[in-house]
């Protein structure tokens, strides 16, 4: 059952307003720290019944995806703001894994992240794997967003003859340090992002953050950070449900119009830009015997680019067990130097089949990454039987 634009919205603000006024009411433990928890478990018990009524109706794939939306988004954020959330002892936090997915993840791709202030001085060392790239960016906040500020990409970063290199991150460059990245007033977090080319043969870089300062000041505490928890709980979770809502109402099938008035996402602390990357996308919805076709050349002068396909709420499918997704270095050309994509859960007859692991419905996404290139390829739904086969295998 496929739910309108406006009944998302109307859904969203109910429950948003419920969390809030749970808030008020619930407050029956002594215990502080509990009353904390209380609060997290009735704030994504309630957020939890817009995953239930959106996957009403809905296949039983479509509800295990929205289970997995759900307990994914509640493991990250209990991880990277409770457990690791002190700026003054950070910890390091991989987003990703086969049972955790989060926010539009692009496959064999790491995404690490630590909270920063910017009174501390923090190293953070590692030794070269074989990403194609490896890049550190640093995000304060700019009216509720996620603000790019500094970077530090693969191609700047220098390393040691044993392929090892050290970052450090503070407010003032540390003397006869090769690389370094400034932390202004407001930033809060770093996010490392390693890309991978072959899905076979991934070594990551093993890294390590320390805090190695002697500045005297308290951290946050961990109430405060059980606090942060249960907001970003917000965030991460409505923020995935919004941004697929506007692709529904703006890119629906197609790209958005140049033209369109496209209102931005109301929860952008679930988003984390990156200057690195383009991205171009729309809804995908197909009926039984349809196929959406991504037809077009093969990006020039980019670094990396990648073709997926997302569930309804922005996490790839199993792609370990199926072919969720295709790099540029995947795809099978056709003569003409050209290439098509069939996306659809229905087995194509096609080297560049993308599965969608059963799902009719969900988001796709062209990324071009450390890119010159401003052409993305062309999109539409076509009927199974229309699917071309001719190509150079």
């Amino acid at each position: 059952m496929k739910k309108s634009i406006l009944t998302v919205l109307v859904i969203l603000m109910a429950v948003v307003q419920s969390c809030r006024d749970a808030g008020e009411k619930l407050s029956t433990a002594g215990n502080e720290y509990v009353a904390s928890l209380q609060q997290i478990t009735s704030t994504f018990s309630r957020l939890s019944s817009i995953a239930d009524s959106l996957s009403a109706g809905l296949s039983e794939t479509e509800k295990e995806r929205a289970g997995f939306f759900l307990a994914s988004a509640y493991s990250l954020v209990m991880e990277s703001y409770v457990e690791k959330g002190d700026p003054a002892d950070p910890g390091l936090t991989e987003w990703m894994s086969p049972t955790r997915k989060f926010g539009g993840d692009n496959p064999y791709t790491i995404y690490t992240q630590a909270p920063v202030d910017p009174s501390f001085v923090y190293r953070l060392t590692g030794r070269d794997g074989n990403a194609v790239y490896l890049g550190v960016q640093v995000y304060g906040f700019a009216q509720g967003f996620n603000l790019a500020t500094a970077n530090l990409g693969l191609k700047d970063i220098r390393t040691d003859a044993d392929g090892s290199f050290t970052i450090y991150l503070s407010a003032v460059r540390p003397e006869n340090v090769l690389n370094w990245i400034p932390l202004t007033s407001g930033d809060h977090a770093f996010l490392v992002r390693q890309y991978f080319r072959d899905r076979n043969s991934i070594i990551p870089s093993q890294l390590k953050l320390e805090r190695i300062d002697s500045v005297q000041k308290t951290g946050i505490s961990y109430l405060e950070r059980l606090k942060r928890a249960e907001k970003m709980l917000h965030e991460y979770i409505l923020g995935a449900i919004d941004i697929n809502s506007l692709l529904r109402e703006n890119a629906f099938n197609s790209y958005p119009s140049k033209e369109a008035q496209v209102r931005a996402p109301k929860y952008g602390g679930a988003l984390y830009p990156t200057k690195d990357n383009k991205y171009e996308g729309c809804w995908v919805s197909l009926k039984p015997g349809e196929v959406m076709n991504v037809h077009g050349f093969l990006p020039k002068k980019t670094l990396y680019a990648s073709y997926v396909f997302y569930d309804r709420w922005y996490n790839t499918p199993n792609y370990r067990k199926i072919n969720s997704f295709r790099t540029m270095d995947e795809i099978v050309l056709n003569s003409d130097g050209s290439f098509d994509l069939y996306i659809s859960p229905e087995k194509i007859d096609h080297p560049n089949w993308i599965d969608t692991g059963g799902l009719y419905e969900g988001s796709y996404s062209s990324r071009y990454m450390l890119s010159e290139e401003t052409v993305f390829p062309d999109i539409k739904v076509i009927k199974i039987s229309d699917v071309k086969k001719t190509v150079n295998e």
